[in-house]
């Protein structure tokens, strides 16, 4: 593991001030991944409503003559209170994704800024507490250059791409677990798939 990552690790989950923020990110994140599949299945169910509704009889659509009858037979009163029920739902899946992404952002860029802070007080003071032979050996100039180099990974790379990371698994894994409550039995294949795309990462 690299050792500006470990540093950066530690100061996350040493820190008390990050407990909360970690907590809030990791769930906004986690309910946030979702949001996408039922909004989609949210959509599809909506559109198998209005085409039922509007099809004629002799028309073929891909749902049981049970869901036939109760959305035709409905009053125009009944059929416009489902429909906007429809629209209601799907708003609120739109504007709770909104603010999740956004309290997602927020709380992990403040994390890592707060972090950050915790690296930099570590270092500067571990630099103060040196031995003067330290510095007789060392020039001023080359400690600077030393610490700015060991920093800018640390406020450049790392928490973007440790924010990359767990955008990504949260994704994958409500995938998973999305397709898994949907058809359990495609998780079989998944073993397949997944392993196979392990020894080509290995081999590359």
């Amino acid at each position: 593991m690299c050792p500006e990552f470990k540093q950066w690790t530690q100061a996350n989950t040493n820190n008390p001030r990050l407990d909360s923020s970690s907590a809030s990110y990791t769930t906004g994140q986690l309910n946030s991944s979702p949001v996408p599949e039922f909004v989609t299945q949210l959509i599809g169910r909506w559109s198998n409503a209005e085409r039922i509704r509007y099809a004629s009889k002799s028309t073929n659509v891909n749902c049981t003559i049970e869901n036939h009858l109760p959305i035709r037979n409905m009053t125009m009163n009944a059929w416009f209170k489902k429909r906007d029920n429809y629209f209601y739902t799907l708003l609120g899946f739109v504007l709770l994704n909104i603010i999740l992404l956004f309290l997602r952002t927020l709380l992990y860029f403040l994390s890592t800024h707060i972090a950050a802070r915790t690296i930099h007080s570590q270092m500067f003071s571990s630099t103060l507490r040196a031995p003067i032979y330290f510095f007789d050996t060392n020039p001023i100039g080359r400690i600077i250059n030393r610490c700015s180099k060991d920093i800018s990974p640390i406020d450049e790379k790392l928490s973007e791409t440790t924010y990359n990371f767990i955008e990504a698994f949260s994704n994958t894994a409500s995938t998973i677990s999305f397709i898994a409550y949907i058809q359990p039995v495609s998780l079989i294949s998944l073993i397949f798939v997944g392993t196979i795309l392990g020894r080509i990462r290995r081999f590359f």
